[in-house]
């Protein structure tokens, strides 16, 4: 699984996304914190980590 900074998203570009796939439902944005309690303990982890090498400037690799 790949994690990547997608930047910041404009009032109109979050308006103008679409899912597709009929196996998503839905989706939200949500601050880490409640992320977090929303996914399996090792995604949240993950999530985690990859937030802390945004920080950072850093690049980590997590398994």
């Amino acid at each position: 699984m790949f994690i990547f900074d997608g930047g910041t998203l404009l009032p109109a570009q979050v308006e103008a996304i679409r899912i597709c796939d009929p196996e998503i439902g839905d989706f939200t944005f949500v601050e880490l914190a409640e992320a977090k309690t929303m996914l399996r303990p090792d995604m949240a982890r993950r999530l985690a980590r990859a937030h802390d090498a945004l920080a950072t400037s850093a690049t980590d690799y997590s398994e």
